[in-house]
């Protein structure tokens, strides 16, 4: 459609300068008493009349590119926003396998507190340690530290703020994709699931009104 603006452009160019020519030289026979006025008033009209037409065909193909050039950024658009949903497909996905992996990260954690748990009670009344040595240390403070500082090897946790750790419903709550990525997922379900538009097919009721009279 491009090229066809572009012709229909340059046959406009040349239809104009046509009637400029063909006026100039009508007056100048004229002006020598030499011109058929009715002939150059004649083809000056055809002239006025396909450069109207082809002003026409020129509007008619700017609106089409225009219709092509919006139909194109949609299309992009659309495109965009089904990556966006996708990307959000592995988000969710993603969030789930994390899930089972601190869950079975879990595991080994719980049994070292139950190891330093024996270890502080097994060292009371061994040879070499005095009754209350460990009392100072909270049992599972060390399994605690080990934990904390692996997982900040392991997760990118640089500059983020944890005020405390969540009890046990908050972290329920928080710790189900569902609810801490709502705002996305509810995105990416409006987009593929549009709710279907409600048109309204009730006929309507005329009623008259009528005055009582007086």
């Amino acid at each position: 459609m491009i090229d066809t603006h572009e012709r229909l452009n340059t046959e406009l160019t040349r239809l104009e300068q046509q009637l400029n020519e063909h006026a100039a030289k009508g007056l100048t026979q004229e002006l020598a008493g030499g011109g058929d006025v009715i002939a150059v008033a004649r083809r000056q009209m055809e002239l006025r009349e396909a450069i109207a037409v082809k002003r026409r065909a020129v509007a008619a193909a700017q609106q089409q590119i225009d219709a092509d050039t919006a139909a194109e950024r949609q299309r992009v658009a659309d495109d965009r926003r089904d990556q966006h949903a996708k990307l959000i497909d592995q988000l969710e996905k993603e969030a789930t396998t994390l899930s089972r992996s601190l869950k079975r990260a879990a595991a080994p954690y719980k049994r070292m507190l139950e190891l330093e748990r024996s270890i502080r009670e097994i060292a009371e009344g061994a040879t070499g340690f005095s009754p209350g040595q460990w009392a100072a240390v909270p049992v599972g403070l060390q399994s605690y530290e080990l934990a904390v500082a692996q997982i900040s090897t392991h997760f990118p946790f640089e500059n983020m703020i944890i005020r405390q750790w969540l009890s046990e419903g908050e972290a329920a709550k928080w710790g189900d994709p569902a609810h801490t990525f709502a705002a996305l997922f509810f995105h990416r379900d409006a987009w593929r699931n549009p709710e279907p538009e409600i048109i309204d097919d009730e006929p309507v009721e005329w009623v008259e009104e009528m005055n009582d009279a007086a």
